[in-house]
């Protein structure tokens, strides 16, 4: 799969930059290790994107999506794999003439 950033099927081509987080799970395990949550955050930032892109993202806001990403275990791969079911949380930015900068998506994928 090439490297690009994909959602249902469509390239958004000026997202530079995708990143995971991890926080802990809801319980600790008796030996004192904390495991993950199975839900990982996942967030897609850049610094510009037009506003055809940006609206056709807020569309997408709260619904189920399939997305092409960085892989959660080799974050630096050349190579994205394809998640179903990740729900898009937010999507946000700044509305400056036809762009929109600072713009930041978040979403929540099941690993």
């Amino acid at each position: 799969m090439p490297q690009a950033f994909v959602i249902n099927g469509s390239t958004i081509a000026r997202i530079t930059k995708g990143d995971w987080l991890d926080e802990p799970g809801d319980a600790q395990a008796l030996d004192g290790v904390t495991p993950l949550a199975r839900w990982r955050r996942h967030t897609w930032t850049t610094e510009v994107l037009d506003s055809s892109e940006f609206n056709s993202l807020y569309s997408l806001e709260g619904q189920q999506v399939s997305l092409d990403t960085p892989p959660y275990d080799n974050r630096n791969a050349t190579d994205y794999q394809r998640y179903y079911g990740a729900i898009l949380q937010s999507v946000t930015g700044n509305h400056d003439g036809p762009i929109f900068t600072g713009v930041s998506c978040e979403f929540l994928v099941r690993i």
